[in-house]
């Protein structure tokens, strides 16, 4: 029997080790945690017009270029510079202005609500660092990811902050896990919060009274989740909470993984096999995803909440053009792949762009592919050196930003961070 008072050291204890319930210390504040006070909250959850954002992160070196950026043999090259798998005949031309390899062919649907950047320099190594420079544009490991520092500047302070599942809860002002939310285990845990106020710090005091105000929300997130579980199979458990917790405003920004069912995707040996079966379950499970959003209807208006949501679906890297002595691929950071899709963005398009070097280019006699400069006034790949420049994580980042109507503010970025021309559409 759940005892109905306890002290503010025995809550946090059996918080922590509830069965089913809620991990209370990914609530608090990641700037509290470090001793330093995250960004300030807007007024009210809807300045942006009920604008969500959703970001996906692959783990492991998923060669996210070989899904977005498919390759052809050029005239003078073998597979020595070049190896992909698939023929240029399997290459899906998803409308005029998205191309994908076979392995991400889930995606095609979607193609006029798509939009890929190429090209991405990430310069350094590392899964770890690297992952998350292209999740926040900045190089620094204490900055908070995207949804954090969107959350940070335009949700509310009575949500539950970034849903995001476990391995990514790590990360922004606010988090709570979304493998621990539903409807029973929340009220185990408001069951045991009988407990004055006053027994309580600050930070949980806070916790306390965003459970106890959408105690109802919780209840109609259930009836959701079994309307989107009767509208989609095969979803991942963790996308079908993130989509009924934000249609019923529990919040407005989450996190999360991409490649939950598989992890052979640093793919040093046996890339042919394992690259392309591990992607195409991570594509399928990025349409499901977009299948999950767009099942629920938004507000009685006609349109769904995939129709209300920006979507950013990154790895970390992409790997070599060619194969190694152990027919796998190594870690190429001169170039990377980026998925936007949703609100906010002009879809069925590619932006960015990258170039093979063979071995015969390059001095090293080793084959390369390159992000290639876009130029910064066009948005198109630059034929000369003026206003030319690379793609960089932070100019993704900061085109988040300008997708949101640059929040007033924020320090997303280097405020002097040019944003991509050509993505962004206002609405």
């Amino acid at each position: 029997m759940i005892q109905k008072t306890i002290s503010r050291r025995s809550f946090i204890a059996r918080s922590k080790n509830l069965a089913g319930g809620l991990l209370l210390s990914s609530f608090l504040p990641i700037g509290l945690q470090r001793g330093i006070w995250p960004l300030a909250h807007a007024e009210e959850f809807s300045t942006q017009n009920d604008h969500f954002f959703v970001l996906v992160r692959t783990t492991g070196g998923m060669d996210v270029s070989y899904g977005l950026d498919p390759q052809i043999l050029p005239r003078g090259a073998d597979a020595s510079d070049l190896y992909v798998g698939y023929t240029e005949d399997k290459i899906i031309s998803a409308g005029p202005g998205i191309r994908l390899a076979p392995a991400a062919q889930a995606l095609s649907r979607y193609a006029p609500d798509l939009l890929v950047i190429n090209g991405i320099r990430m310069e350094n190594d590392g899964h770890d660092q690297l992952n998350h420079y292209i999740s926040s544009g900045m190089t620094d490991q204490n900055e908070p990811l995207l949804p954090a520092k969107l959350q940070s500047l335009l949700g509310s302070e009575d949500d539950l902050g970034v849903l995001a599942d476990a391995s990514m809860a790590s990360s922004g002002a606010l988090v709570t896990n979304l493998k621990d939310l539903s409807s029973g285990s929340y009220k185990d845990l408001i069951a045991m919060m009988d407990t004055p106020d006053s027994e309580l710090s600050s930070p949980y005091q806070k916790v306390i009274r965003t459970l106890r105000a959408q105690a109802p929300q919780f209840e109609t997130m259930k009836d959701t989740l079994s309307e989107v579980r009767s509208k989609v199979s095969g979803a991942p458990e963790t996308y079908s909470k993130l989509a009924a917790a934000i249609s019923v405003g529990l919040a407005g920004f989450g996190a999360v993984q991409g490649n939950e069912d598989t992890n052979d995707l640093d793919t040093h040996r046996e890339h042919d096999s394992n690259q392309t079966k591990g992607q195409k379950i991570v594509w399928e499970n990025v349409a499901s995803l977009f299948d999950t959003f767009k099942a629920i209807q938004w507000k009685e208006t006609g349109s769904s909440l995939f129709d209300r949501t920006t979507f950013m679906v990154v790895s970390e890297f992409s790997r070599g053009p060619y194969l190694n002595s152990q027919n796998g691929k190594d870690h190429n950071t001169l170039t990377n792949s980026v998925l936007l899709a949703g609100r906010g963005i002009h879809g069925g398009k590619t932006v960015g762009g990258s170039r093979l070097f063979t071995r015969r280019q390059l001095k090293n006699g080793v084959a390369d592919q390159r992000g290639v400069p876009i130029d910064y006034e066009t948005g198109l790949i630059a034929r000369s050196p003026e206003n030319a420049d690379f793609i960089r994580p932070e100019n993704i980042a900061r085109t988040i930003a300008k997708i949101f109507g640059e929040p007033k503010g924020h320090t997303i970025v280097n405020p002097y961070t040019r944003s991509i021309p050509g993505i962004v559409k206002l609405s």
